[in-house]
């Protein structure tokens, strides 16, 4: 019982507050939204989009969180990586499962294809994007007050594709599993 008590605390501590991963995405220009927060995974994050058993087209979703104290902004940049019978990339969408709304959003111009964001659903939020194979998004983001867990990121095109991606954590959630924690710290101690 006691070894469980610690599995469920060092379990909780993990989801809760990720590992250190390195960064692959290009945050240069962006030191006004904070700085780096470490996330449980790290991207880019290989998709590939299927109808059946037809690839339609491959994509990459690379990510970065950035947090200013207040607000998480959670960016993203994606590319065509091609490989299929589609030449063109539709959209992309990650979850929201708890509906938290974004408290900003945005695109940072910096030469690449532009995205058109779609902020209409609470339990999801993405862009339409029109990428030919080997093309890449500018860099876009919504804003949350929660930090960075992981979730699913969906590529759509002809067929849908799923892999994961960083999201807003759901905040009641991860209070639940630290008191969880601390909890089964007390039993240990009143077992001893």
């Amino acid at each position: 019982m006691k070894k469980l008590l610690v599995a469920i605390l060092l379990l909780g501590l993990v989801i809760t507050f990720g590992s250190s991963k390195a960064y692959a995405f290009d945050i240069t220009g962006l030191a006004s939204f904070g700085s780096l927060v470490s996330l449980p995974i790290s991207g880019p994050t290989t998709i590939d989009v299927m109808s059946g058993a037809t690839l339609k087209t491959r994509g990459s979703v690379d990510f970065a969180v950035l947090y200013d104290g207040s607000l998480y902004s959670y960016f993203y940049q994606v590319t065509n990586l091609g490989g299929g019978t589609n030449d063109t990339l539709g959209r992309y969408t990650f979850e929201n499962p708890f509906s938290f709304p974004a408290l900003g959003s945005g695109i940072i111009a910096d030469g690449f294809d532009p995205v058109t964001l779609r902020t209409s659903s609470l339990s999801s939020y993405g862009v339409d994007l029109n990428l030919g194979v080997g093309e890449t998004t500018n860099r876009f983001y919504f804003q949350f007050s929660t930090p960075p867990v992981v979730t699913t990121g969906f590529l759509i095109d002809g067929g849908i594709g799923a892999g994961n991606v960083v999201g807003p954590a759901p905040e009641p959630a991860s209070m639940m599993l630290l008191g969880m924690g601390i909890l089964g710290l007390f039993g240990l101690k009143k077992r001893s």
